[in-house]
Formats: structure tokens, sequence, C-alpha cells
């Protein structure tokens, strides 16, 4: 993608300063404040090479003190979903693993030991306690969700990037109270060992979209399973989870593969509003951010606990990074404290 491709791609947009000067930021009236004609341009456009500062395509506004990704500029600028896909794709911005990666990136290490697919067949059981949970046979179909009589855990089964079956995890519904484990010892594996950290659930599926360009919504990044299986009944597909609230530099890595924007949904309890937190300051270094705005600040909600229409809402009327610090900010004071008093 080059300075000219910008341009041509904005210029129906943005009105840029003439003559168009030679550097890489150039001036040019913002589209979304004065109605487009303020008289001195108060927005700026990068159309130099992306580095680890910048991105081609990336702009601010210096009175709206906002900065958009080419990606969230489109969006802001009325683009539909496919339309945008497109136009990065022709622009090669987001054309499959050539997304810009630091040197220890390209270190990484993404693989786990691959298992049978066999394994599964020993919780081919549906269940039910999901199924009153409102999920349908067909979601939990789509999962490989299964159960686990011996232990009375709910069973998700871990794949790779690539969609090869690296391990199970089971849920208790005993209450137990390690809630959530990885499988060792029941499957039987000699020196099995996964590394959770290289893995997103449900990024083998989201990759498939990607890659064929048919991704009809934006990549959603959860905390957990069933915050990943409800969005997707909901209408929304592309959504992953990490295993918890940590985001590692090899799921980093992944997800950069694959998009430069991203949508976070995590919980919106205090533990959920506290993650956000800290996620924001990891994931704005590579990836243009917003945040799923849930109909209540107060709530301790999470996505599986939303309808349809909440959970449409939410991703429509999604929060930039300033606007969700300022939403939560009282509750973020109130969790500082707390944090300094233990």
């Amino acid at each position: 993608m080059d300075r000219d491709q910008v341009i041509s791609v904005l210029g129906d947009f943005v009105q840029f300063q003439t003559p168009i000067g030679p550097g890489d930021n150039l001036p040019a009236k913002c589209p979304f404040h004065s109605g487009g004609q303020e008289k001195n341009p108060s927005f700026y456009v990068y159309v130099g090479p992306t580095n680890f500062n910048k991105s081609t395509g990336s702009a601010f506004c210096h009175k709206c003190v906002k900065g958009w990704s080419l990606r969230s500029l489109l969006k802001d600028l009325n683009r539909g979903y496919t339309e945008i896909h497109e136009t990065l794709t022709k622009l090669g911005s987001v054309s499959g693993f050539q997304k810009l990666q630091t040197p220890h990136q390209r270190t990484l290490d993404l693989s786990n030991p691959v298992l049978p697919e066999w394994l599964l067949a020993t919780y081919d059981y549906c269940p039910k306690d999901l199924l009153r949970s409102g999920f349908t046979k067909k979601v939990l179909k789509d999962f490989d969700i299964g159960f686990d009589l011996l232990h009375g855990r709910i069973t998700f089964p871990l794949r790779d990037h690539l969609g090869r079956l690296v391990g199970i995890s089971g849920r208790t519904v005993l209450g137990h109270p390690i809630r959530y484990k990885i499988y060792k010892s029941e499957i039987n594996q000699p020196r099995y060992n996964l590394v959770k950290q290289r893995l997103l659930w449900n990024l083998h599926d989201v990759r498939v979209r990607a890659d064929q360009q048919t991704l009809q919504s934006p990549i959603m990044l959860c905390e957990g399973f069933k915050a990943v299986m409800w969005l997707k009944q909901q209408g929304y597909p592309n959504a992953v989870c990490s295993l918890g609230t940590h985001t590692s530099e090899e799921q980093i890595l992944l997800l950069s593969y694959l998009t430069d924007s991203l949508l976070v949904f995590f919980d919106n309890d205090r533990a959920g509003i506290w993650a956000t937190h800290k996620v924001i300051a990891k994931l704005t270094k590579y990836f243009s951010l917003e945040l799923a705005k849930y109909p209540s600040a107060e709530k301790s909600d999470s996505p599986d606990d939303l309808s349809k229409e909440e959970i449409d809402h939410a991703v429509i009327n999604s929060l930039s990074v300033t606007e969700w610090r300022s939403r939560y900010a009282k509750i973020l004071r109130e969790i500082r404290r707390d944090r300094s008093d233990r």
C-alpha cells in the first residue's frame, strides 16, 4: 500500500489540502466536524511506509483528539464491513501473514503436540447444562462440545490455528474449586504438554473466512468459551478467546496475521473491566481497538448474558478506548484503590 493508493481510496471522503504536498503527513479537512468544511485543516493522514509507530493510511484529528487506523477510519466514514475488507485486500494491507512483525515475533514458537481426533469420542455426550442455558444443539456440534461423565465436566476441544486438535479443556458442573482444567492424564499421551499461550480458541475457524475474504463481522476478543459460542449463535462467528484474560505475544502475532483492528468483548464484572484495562494497554501497540458497549456499566454481565438485540447494540455502538476509559473511570479508580489496600 503506497501514498497514491491511500489518497485514491480516501479522496472521495476526505478533502486534502490543495495542492497535495510531498510529506508523509498530509493535511486535510476533518470529515467528522464542521460539516467537513473547517477553515484550517486539523486532520492528518499518514501516507509514509508502515513502521512500529505508524501504519500507512492511519489518521489523526487535533480537534477531535482522536486517531484512526485506515480500517477504523473507513468504518467511521460509514463504509460497510465487506467493502472495507475488499478495499484493504486490494491495497495489500490484510493479505494473510504479511502483517508487520518484530524480529522477536518472527522467532516465536506456535507449535503444540497434535492429538488424535478419536479422543473426542470419549466425550461424545451433549451437555444438558448448556442446552438449558439457551445454546442450540447445532452450535454445540459446531464446536464439538461434549461431556466427561467420569469427572462431571463439559469438554471443549482445543485446536491450533490450523484446526488440529491439540488439547481438551473441561469445565466442572459439580462445583469443583478448579472450574476449568486442561486435561493431561485424562488423554493418556506420553510426555504431553500443552502451551495454551500459543492458542486462540476458534481462531482456526475465523482464519478460514479471513483467508477466503468472507469475514462479515469484526474479529472479537473474548474471555471464555461460552462467550465465543454465544456470539456465534447470535450471528457473530468471528470471536476468539485466549483461555483467560492474559494475551500473550504468540496470540498477538496470530491475531496480527488476520487483522489490524479488534473489538474487545470481555466480561463486564470488575475482574473483566480490570482485564480490559490491562489488555488495552497491551494491544493498542499493535491494533486499532474498539470496546463493546454493554447496556450498563454497572451490571456484571458477560456476552452470553446478552440478547441478540443487546449484542447488536454493543457492537454497533462500540466505544473507542478514550470513551471506554471515561465510561469506566469511577470503577477503575475503585479497583485501583482496592488493589492498593491489599
